[in-house]
């Protein structure tokens, strides 16, 4: 999501001001999707009814009799949890619809969690003494076949894994690395100058999943568009439009100045239809009640 802020909005100016506006703005949307993460079900969250939204992991054998192997591993950003396929017959259709999917296809499983029987406990798994009992599916996307098996221990050439870089990140190491080097802050690049013994610092945004950035357009001067804009950038998943839209609203409720007042969300909506019945303009100026009138009933009978 990349949303267009103009000029006169206050700038966030440094990334502890952004990290906190953005905390206290996401702590205030919740996904319809999901109500929990799969990193984050402990113990004391048994017999709770839960969402997970993520990528399938791991499909056990099936093929197997022994209990351990009729389960799938979830994945999201924050971990695993283990989703255990029912047995009953009344769940038949549940269970063939788990038993189809595929490594790497993007799921929603709600269930109760479970505490694990004992001595099947994964003490290697922050999870590892929960599963979740599978009660509905809901598949959002199929993964095909992929050119490589997305496994730390399946080994793959350099040219593959560059070829396919945006699997190759999916792997544990490199997202532990990625993760590592978002903790890191802001980075300096010291860039000589023509003076010997002196130069300068060159300060970089920290890797973050939101930024502000002050922007200029690079385009010739329009009425209703100003050169200079301040940019927010949001990566987000298993969010809907409606989830998009309140986050937004929250975001600039919560960063408007006091002096100007307060503003009151939700904001008004209107389709791309209603914008070019009423206005003739994709980007109505509403301050105005201004809406045009179709008056093509009342000349229907004119000779001109």
């Amino acid at each position: 999501l990349s949303l267009d802020l103009e000029s006169r909005t206050p700038a966030v100016e440094t990334s502890a001001q952004t990290a906190e506006l953005l905390t206290h703005t996401l702590q205030g949307s919740s996904s319809e999707h999901r109500s929990h993460t799969c990193g984050e079900l402990r113990s004391h969250h048994v017999g709770e009814k839960v969402s997970l939204c993520g990528w399938v992991q791991y499909l056990s054998n099936l093929s197997a009799s022994n209990r351990q192997d009729l389960f799938v591993i979830m994945r999201d950003f924050s971990g695993l949890t283990q989703v255990l396929i029912p047995q009953e017959e009344s769940a038949s259709n549940l269970k063939a619809a788990l038993c189809d999917l595929t490594t790497e296809s993007v799921v929603k499983v709600t269930g109760t969690v479970r505490r694990r029987p004992a001595g099947q406990e994964n003490k290697n798994m922050p999870t590892g003494e929960i599963e979740i009992l599978a009660e509905s599916l809901e598949v959002f996307n199929v993964c095909q076949k992929l050119p490589f098996e997305i496994k730390d221990f399946v080994k793959k050439s350099e040219s593959l894994r560059m070829q396919y870089r945006y699997l190759d990140l999916r792997s544990s190491v490199l997202q532990k690395n990625l993760r590592l080097r978002s903790q890191l802050g802001a980075k300096e690049f010291v860039v000589p100058s023509r003076e010997p013994g002196r130069f300068y610092s060159l300060p970089q945004s920290p890797q973050q999943y939101f930024q502000m950035a002050r922007c200029y357009r690079d385009e010739g001067s329009k009425p209703d568009r100003q050169p200079e804009f301040t940019q927010v950038d949001i990566e987000m998943s298993f969010v809907d439009q409606a989830g998009i839209m309140s986050l937004v609203e929250g975001l600039l409720q919560y960063s408007w100045p006091t002096e100007n007042g307060p503003i009151k969300v939700p904001f008004q909506t209107m389709t791309h239809e209603e914008a070019m019945r009423d206005y003739g303009v994709d980007k109505p100026d509403t301050r105005f009640s201004m809406k045009l009138l179709d008056l093509s009933q009342v000349f229907l009978s004119t000779e001109h």
